[in-house]
């Protein structure tokens, strides 16, 4: 999808910027929808050292500004904390969600499955932890 949607930028560059950000503070991002209506992206905690979720929104939400001129929470949105921290308790599961407006774009609906504490013990990667030793090979 190359399509140009704003006066200098595409919604492949959007989707590639707010991947590259994201990765830098420990998160992986996958598109969700059919990028029709909006920006449908869902980011998730990747690495152990993931950044917490408002620490990399907020670094994505600086580098779209950077690329597109603007990218804010709607003017309701943005006077009330609970928005500004992704609607905490709104989603399953802990997700959390923001949605900004960038001229000339379709908004960024981004949802976040932020870093929990891990449930595994620290040797989780041992096989025979979950096997009988062999590992099949």
């Amino acid at each position: 999808m190359a399509d140009t949607v704003g006066p200098a930028c595409t919604v492949d560059e959007v989707i590639g910027c707010v991947r590259k950000h994201a990765r830098l503070h420990g998160y992986a991002v996958g598109v969700h929808g059919s990028l029709r209506r909006d920006i449908d992206l869902i980011a998730v905690a990747w690495t152990p050292h993931a950044a917490p979720a408002p620490v990399m929104v907020e670094a994505v939400r600086q580098a779209l500004c950077r690329l597109t001129g603007s990218a804010r929470l709607s003017d309701l949105e943005g006077k009330y904390a609970y928005f500004q921290d992704g609607c905490p308790g709104a989603k399953p599961f802990g997700r959390l969600a923001w949605a900004f407006h960038m001229p000339g774009l379709p908004y960024l609906d981004l949802s976040v499955m932020p870093p929990t504490d891990p449930i595994w013990p620290d040797d989780v990667h041992r096989v025979d932890r979950f096997t009988d030793g062999d590992s099949g090979a």
